[in-house]
């Protein structure tokens, strides 16, 4: 395929199995900056401060909080899938209540821009997050380590551990806490993927219940580029299936 980053869902709102092309591809092997936007309106991504893409749809943040909902950087929570883990590592990651602007994010890149900020995780100790205290957990392999010029930041080796089991995958974990009663949210962070990095990888992935997520991936199938995929319970990989055909 010759898309860059393609965009999927399952909801009659939103571009259902529509691929959209033509943006710049992901970075690999190199700090880069991201942001991702979900409103009642829109689905966005920008990265290094500039949008990519804008897609229509209902894309409300508080829709996908339970109690049982599950937010992990880094690996999927499906435990029949054989995905492979994200080789990735960390930085800075924050999360906005509201929609920024896009003046707003090219300050954030910057780490300046701190109104309507949520919860930080900037990890100087470990997963702490320093505004309302929605620690994270670490699963698996995963571990906060320094890095050249970087300081701190979270590490995933992509080690699966053998088996598909979800709380053994190298991921970090936040409480689910951090979405509720937010319809607008923006979350903030710089990664640095491997290029070796193994397929199907996730960037992050939101689980509802079996029925509903949210996911940015790398290294889809054959190819290298990102891919967003949504599922409002309609049809859903949760059931063991592969998220979407290509």
């Amino acid at each position: 395929s010759k898309d860059n980053i393609i965009y999927e869902g399952k909801d009659a709102d939103a571009s259902v199995n529509t691929p959209e092309a033509g943006f710049g591809l992901p970075v690999y092997d190199a700090w880069v900056h991201y942001a991702y936007e979900f409103t009642p309106e829109a689905f966005k991504i920008y990265q290094n401060g500039k949008l990519m893409k804008s897609l229509a749809g209902d894309f409300t943040a508080s829709q996908f909080y339970t109690e049982k909902a599950k937010i992990a950087l880094g690996a999927t929570l499906v435990t029949t899938l054989s995905d492979k883990d994200i080789n990735a590592s960390y930085a800075d990651i924050r999360v906005y209540e509201g929609a920024l602007t896009e003046d707003e994010i090219t300050s954030e890149y910057g780490l300046t821009y701190t109104d309507f900020l949520t919860t930080s995780y900037d990890f100087e100790n470990g997963l702490t997050d320093s505004v309302r205290g929605y620690d994270g957990t670490f699963t698996g392999t995963a571990s906060v380590g320094e890095v050249e010029g970087r300081g701190n930041v979270l590490i995933l080796d992509g080690n699966v551990n053998g088996n598909n089991v979800s709380a053994n995958r190298s991921s970090m974990r936040m409480p689910s806490k951090v979405i509720h009663g937010h319809n607008n949210i923006t979350v903030m962070m710089d990664l640095y993927v491997d290029g070796a990095t193994g397929n199907y990888g996730r960037i992050f992935e939101f689980s509802q219940s079996s029925s509903a997520s949210w996911m940015v991936g790398t290294k889809w199938g054959s190819s290298t580029v990102l891919r967003h995929s949504y599922s409002n319970g309609v049809s859903s990989a949760m059931q063991g299936k592969a998220f979407f055909d290509e």
